[in-house]
């Protein structure tokens, strides 16, 4: 076995398609047992920042989307007119500000201007916000996300943590609008529809070149929803014209610093992956194993994109045993880790159903059985 790396040695390694000492975890903590058994005590409303990032630190090699345990569901009304429900790190809008098509057509026309005003006068708007509680989505400039940023990443130390969430803009999009009324305005109104996604592009790449920072880490996060289990929300050849330019310029920029891309979409991608990958992505997040999405065969297609987020944590890390949940980890392990580009982690988050016991066995299968130096424990891939 190699000599012990530490965790940002080993994303590094991950990420430049090489083996390393072991297999690296990546995942995102939402579940107060696990923090606090890696903190070494309990959470209090009085040592909750400190405690969380401890022991999300101290369980993990990577990590992204830190949201601190709080009192209780918090409802806040927002000045252009939305309301929603925060709990801990899951949101609702519960009113929005849009009386029809027609209104909501108004009211993109305003925040489009908006949003370029914004951008020249040096500072972030709720108007191209995605409303949910992404690293320091509190912030009011590109600087202090950077300074926010920082601080956790240090208090996170020695885990390394992903840039701030780039989103491309379709997914703001649709849940700013609400479903029902983005399918009418793309109906309606196309070509506002078109300026509106070009503008929430613009608006993350101007984002992207004042927060990147490969010191903190080397690894960023693009994303936008674009499917569920069922498959894509949107058909290829729409995406192909009206999101991929835009999803190629934000890897682009973070490219342009340095930083290598993970790409997220949760549901079942495989339609678009050719389309992912040739707009130069580096990982592909998640790999649900409910979406017809698996670790074989995408590495049988692309060998050097990393593959993440394998574990099921719909059904497996909440009610199976730890026995179901290590011979899943040594499969992905088996069929994944060959040649350093994999990420052992769950397929959304450890959320509070995942039990504690099975996160410390799919923690010891990435210590002990994703060991590169002991390889001959692996079996045979099983897309061989």
């Amino acid at each position: 076995m190699r000599s012990e790396m530490t965790p940002r040695e080993r994303i590094e390694a991950v990420f430049a398609h090489r083996e390393s000492d072991r297999v690296a975890l990546y995942d995102i903590i939402h579940n107060i047992p696990i923090m606090e058994h890696f903190a070494g005590e309990a959470i209090s409303p009085a040592n909750a920042f400190a405690a969380s990032l401890r022991g999300i630190g101290r369980a993990l090699d990577l990590t992204r989307c830190i949201a601190i345990p709080g009192s209780g569901e918090r409802v806040h009304s927002a000045s252009q007119g939305f309301e929603y429900s925060f709990e801990w790190w899951t949101f609702t809008i519960t009113k929005r500000p849009y009386r029809d098509v027609e209104h909501l057509a108004e009211c993109v026309t305003r925040e489009i201007d908006g949003i370029y005003d914004a951008m020249a006068h040096g500072k972030l708007t709720s108007d191209a916000a995605l409303i949910a509680q992404l690293t320091a989505s509190d912030a009011q400039s590109p600087e202090e996300v950077h300074d926010i940023y920082g601080k956790m990443c240090k208090a996170l130390d020695p885990c390394v943590l992903i840039h701030p969430e780039s989103i491309v803009g379709l997914t703001t999009a649709y849940v700013r609008a609400g479903w029902e009324m983005f399918i009418y305005l793309m109906g309606d109104e196309p070509e506002l529809v078109d300026r509106w996604l070009t503008c929430l592009a613009d608006y993350e790449v101007w984002r992207i070149h004042k927060i990147a920072d490969r010191e903190l880490s080397p690894v960023a996060l693009v994303a936008d929803d674009l499917a569920g289990k069922g498959g894509l929300f949107f058909s290829p050849k729409w995406l192909r014209q009206h999101w991929f330019p835009h999803a190629k310029r934000c890897v682009d920029a973070w490219h342009e610093h340095g930083v290598k891309v993970m790409f997220h979409s949760d549901g079942d991608k495989m339609l678009i992956l050719d389309d992912l990958v040739n707009i130069g992505i580096d990982a592909i997040n998640p790999i649900e194993p409910t979406c017809n999405m698996t670790v074989g065969g995408i590495k049988t297609r692309y060998p050097d994109l990393v593959v993440t987020s394998m574990i099921d944590c719909d059904q497996l890390l909440p009610f199976g045993s730890p026995e179901e949940v290590e011979v899943a980890c040594k499969q992905a392990i088996d069929d994944g880790a060959r040649g350093g580009s994999f990420l052992l982690g769950s397929s959304s988050e450890l959320h509070p159903d995942a039990e504690l016991e099975n996160f410390l066995t799919m923690r010891e299968v990435a210590l002990t059985y994703g060991q590169y130096g002991n390889k001959a424990n692996w079996g045979a891939p099983s897309w061989q």
